[in-house]
């Protein structure tokens, strides 16, 4: 039996891995001297595939670390032979300690009592672990407050500090266009970190900033910014203008169709033609896969993924696929994408990808 067809999927998202580290180049250049970028690779790499980009990304000398959301990301980025760092920037829980330990993963240390709890599963292991701080600065979802429960958590950090070693404190903007709530938690972020610092506990790391406000306002750079968004696509409102846009989504059309005024489209009537149109049935949307196709240069693998329709992100269309995180799982299972409807008419419907 033949396997080797290559892709049969009806729909493909293009990542152009020559794109990505172009942009990756832009944002180290613009970065301040001293300042590290960490990409952030969480949720599938944001749809786009972790591994995949992941090693595309570990490849830069200047990367020593990568972010992810949780403890099953790190390691699953351990088993594909990841060695940079790798920060879990969620909550990690207790049943996860020991594979964190196992395969040195950076945790993020967000409340109080969770530092004891790392200290005896490192005992148990023989092995201590790094940790970052997340400081509470006004997302108010995880972090400690500066002040009194800073200082309580100091006295953790202090009688733990064999096992748990600090490499880094960090916060999330809540508001990353808002130059008054950034400027609010950048000095909140700060004074947490020269809280720990007039403790004896060490900031080798200090970071606030991902992909709007280092677009918006690099002065929060500090000694790292978290890059996710930013590496496919420039600002959907604010362009600079000196990133690519990395993504494509592809897709055939499967049938083009005259249909009537009063025709209703797809489930539940809910789109009513007003007038005799064209409609086009595009080849994604519920219970129809879509293949996430990386490849290197134009010259290498595009013949394989070129499939038909190619919708540019747009800056319209890419802030909706950042939004609803578009990727094979929520495709696949979770939306269903009414039918295109094209106002012009075709003398005969295309047989091969336009």
């Amino acid at each position: 039996m033949n396997t080797t067809y290559g892709v049969l999927n009806n729909s493909s998202l293009i990542i152009d891995t020559d794109k990505l580290r172009e942009n990756v180049r832009t944002i180290l250049r613009s970065l301040p001297a001293g300042t590290k970028l960490i990409p952030v690779v969480k949720d599938d790499a944001y749809g786009m595939g972790m591994v995949g980009v992941a090693r595309t990304l570990s490849a830069f000398p200047e990367i020593g670390c990568l972010a992810v959301a949780n403890v099953s990301e790190g390691v699953t980025l351990r088993r594909e032979g990841i060695r940079q760092d790798i920060l879990i920037m969620g909550s990690t829980l207790p049943f996860q300690y020991a594979p964190a330990v196992e395969c040195d993963l950076t945790v993020t240390v967000s409340r109080l009592g969770m530092v004891p709890e790392l200290a005896e599963v490192c005992k148990a292991q023989s092995k201590p672990l790094n940790v970052q701080i997340k400081l509470e600065t006004g997302m108010h979802r995880i972090g400690v407050e500066p002040g009194k429960e800073l200082a309580a958590l100091i006295g953790e950090l202090k009688a733990a500090q064999e096992w748990v070693h600090v490499t880094g404190a960090f916060s999330h903007f809540a508001w990353p266009g808002n130059a008054e709530v950034c400027e609010a938690q950048y000095k909140k972020l700060l004074a947490g970190a020269e809280q720990l610092k007039a403790a004896g506990i060490p900031v080798p790391m200090c970071h606030i900033s991902a992909s709007e406000s280092s677009e918006l306002f690099p002065q929060y750079a500090l000694d790292a910014v978290r890059i996710g968004r930013r590496r496919y696509m420039d600002h959907p409102k604010k362009p600079l203008g000196n990133i690519q846009e990395v993504v494509s989504w592809r897709s055939y059309l499967t049938n083009v169709k005259q249909r009537r005024a009063g025709d209703s489209l797809a489930y539940f009537g809910k789109y009513v033609l007003d007038k005799d149109t064209v409609v086009a049935t595009v080849g994604v949307g519920y219970g129809v896969p879509v293949s996430v196709g990386v490849f290197v240069g134009v010259g290498a693998g595009v013949g394989t993924f070129a499939v038909g329709i190619t919708m540019p992100l747009s800056p319209e269309f890419a802030s909706f696929a950042y939004a609803t995180r578009i990727s094979s799982a929520l495709l696949y299972k979770r939306y269903t994408i009414c039918p295109l409807v094209l106002h012009q008419k075709f003398s005969t419907v295309p047989s091969t990808p336009a």
